[in-house]
């Protein structure tokens, strides 16, 4: 956990982090409960918006659905409606960097942790 709020809340590291452990090895369950339950530090400075791959639910392993999962809770984030459709991937992609830019602005606006460049608000 604490690996995981230095990560999120240092501006100036490294622009992705990688958990690799065999299955059942609890990635899911640290990084599920780091999700729902931040530690005080990064709750207070970031917003965390997450996406689990898994093969196991039927589209829950594609780029289509992180984008649109992504979309929704960046969306939320930043109080702002999605279009009814947004057509093409490209579009998709070109919308969600829009937002996590949007997002950026918001949270340095309201003194948080956000980057962007680093998949951030997370």
């Amino acid at each position: 956990m604490d690996e995981l709020a230095r990560f999120c809340l240092d501006s100036g590291g490294l622009p992705y982090t990688w958990w690799q452990a065999g299955p059942w090895a609890g990635k899911s369950a640290l990084l599920s409960t780091f999700v729902l339950r931040p530690p005080p530090e990064v709750a207070e400075r970031a917003r965390i918006v997450s996406f689990f791959i898994t093969a196991r639910l039927a589209a829950q392993d594609t780029r289509e659905a992180f984008t649109q999962v992504l979309l929704e809770q960046l969306a939320d984030l930043i109080r702002q409606a999605l279009p009814g459709v947004l057509p093409e991937a490209t579009t998709r992609d070109a919308y969600l960097l829009g937002l996590l830019t949007q997002a950026r602005s918001s949270m340095r606006g309201a003194g948080q942790a956000a980057d962007p460049g680093r998949g951030r608000p997370r």
